[in-house]
């Protein structure tokens, strides 16, 4: 579809590698560090995912947690500060931010503590390669690529090398 977006204004951004799971894993517990997600928490969440966004996606947050009740983890720091999120979706891992890759590990081990009905997929930005073996170091294996499009002005800010997985390949 690249040739399409571009004849619609579209203009490549970035590379997005799928993933999909290996196999399914025995659920277990979460690895110590790791909390599940609350309402309450939703403002810390933001205000680190705008950094790492660059962009407010408080609503989005709020849908996706909404929408996957139980399935949403998080890494604290020391001051309490957010150090990485991810909700595993039915079929998909992600949002997934982390600033860290010792964080983003704790992370994905507790959404592989979780139960799915099929191997997920996930959704990587090509400018995190921590993120391909962090998957690869969990049985997971590329199966495709997609060019990652913006129309107009590429977004400021943010920074994708600390995104581990997207929402979906239209929502970061």
């Amino acid at each position: 579809g690249q040739p399409l977006y571009e004849r619609l204004g579209f203009l490549p951004l970035d590379q997005v590698h799928i993933y999909q799971g290996g196999g399914l894993h025995p659920p277990l517990p979460p690895p110590q560090g790791v909390r599940l997600v609350q309402q309450a928490d939703l403002p810390a969440l933001a205000a680190a995912d705008r950094r790492i966004f660059g962009t407010d996606r408080s609503r989005v947050l709020r849908l996706l947690l909404d929408a996957n009740p139980g399935r949403a983890f998080m890494v604290q720091g020391t001051a309490a500060e957010v150090e990485g999120y991810v909700i595993a979706q039915p079929g998909r891992i992600g949002p997934w931010v982390a600033t860290s890759p010792p964080a983003a590990q704790m992370l994905l081990q507790a959404v592989l503590s979780l139960p799915y009905l099929a191997p997920p997929t996930v959704a990587v930005p090509a400018e995190n390669p921590q993120a391909a073996s962090l998957l690869a170091g969990s049985g997971f294996q590329p199966v495709r690529h997609n060019r990652h499009m913006v129309r107009g002005l590429a977004p400021t800010g943010g920074s994708r090398c600390q995104v581990y997985a997207q929402a979906s390949l239209s929502i970061g």
